[in-house]
């Protein structure tokens, strides 16, 4: 009995380091999430943002398009959402201003939404270090006011030949609980066309603050569903707005190869307007969300097949 009450207290003891553990990692996480300089060494960067109503007028103001570049040119991939373009031509005009010697090209999906809702999103990324092919829109069962759009990544990163998925999101508010929860589904069927289980889906979740609720989660199966790795913790602000705390912008992940693809804890939210020192105005004026970034290692021991 004696022995028994020991075995107890020393479970109890670890579980509560274990706790402990996680909650500094949490606090830790939470704690120097803004303001990352770029890419280390062994790494490259990538990255969602939603650069709010990215279209003509935003692209001939200089100082906008001076910023909107040097963010971009950080990355080697990023994920665009919000582009309100019908003729492509901002779009050209942001790729023209990128440096040459960075070999950027860009994908961009068919329009999505109806009405004042609609808008495209968009692939830019640097051709020395990924090839993308275009999957096209998500046509499964599950409903979306602007269903998410699909490339296949292949990295061409030195030592790290990761082979993904990659789906963008720009979720309707008022449905953000069903649509993230729904994005499982459309997952599923990127694997069920590919056979490739590796899948990162990233962009506007609006996930978060009055669209996504503590209470919420237990409903969304991107979340309950143990394969899936959510790599924003909800402690991230992702907007501009200093009135605003919430972590709209989310990374979630499917697949050990990826996992193991991607440097640890390494996801920060890129304070543009502290970087750059602009004012909360200035700052908005660019977008009313930073931009979220990760970093995948320029070489990794695991089989990615």
């Amino acid at each position: 009995t004696v022995r028994t009450e020991r075995i107890t207290k020393s479970l109890n003891i670890q579980t509560r380091i274990m706790k402990l553990g996680a909650l500094i990692l949490v606090i830790t996480l939470c704690s120097f999430n803004y303001l990352i300089e770029g890419a280390k060494e062994d790494s490259v960067l990538l990255a969602t943002w939603n650069i709010q109503n990215f279209g003509p007028t935003k692209v001939t103001d200089q100082k906008k398009l001076k910023i909107i570049v040097k963010i971009i040119e950080m990355v080697g991939l990023i994920a665009i959402q919000e582009v309100s373009d019908v003729k492509g031509k901002a779009i050209e005009t942001l790729i023209a201003s990128l440096s040459k010697k960075l070999n950027f090209n860009y994908i961009l999906s068919p329009r999505v939404g109806e009405g004042g809702y609609a808008e495209q999103y968009g692939f830019i990324y640097n051709e020395n270090m990924f090839k993308l092919t275009n999957m096209g829109i998500y046509n499964g069962s599950e409903p979306f006011k602007r269903p998410p759009f699909f490339v296949t990544v292949e990295s061409l990163i030195p030592g790290n030949p990761i082979k993904f998925g990659l789906g963008t999101i720009h979720t309707s508010p008022p449905e953000a609980v069903k649509e993230t929860s729904s994005l499982a589904d459309t997952a599923d069927w990127y694997t069920f066309l590919t056979g490739n289980t590796n899948v990162m889906l990233l962009g506007d979740y609006n996930c978060g603050c009055d669209y996504v609720k503590v209470k919420d989660y237990g409903k969304i199966s991107l979340y309950t569903r143990p394969e899936f790795r959510w790599l924003v913790p909800s402690c991230f602000d992702t907007t501009v707005a200093l009135s605003t705390n919430c972590p709209y912008d989310r990374i979630v992940i499917r697949g050990d190869s990826l996992f193991d693809a991607i440097i640890p804890e390494s996801t920060r939210v890129f304070d543009f307007g502290k970087k750059y020192k602009l004012s909360e105005k200035e700052a908005l004026g660019v977008s009313d969300h930073f931009p979220v970034l990760l970093e995948l290692k320029m070489a990794t021991s695991s089989s990615n097949v």
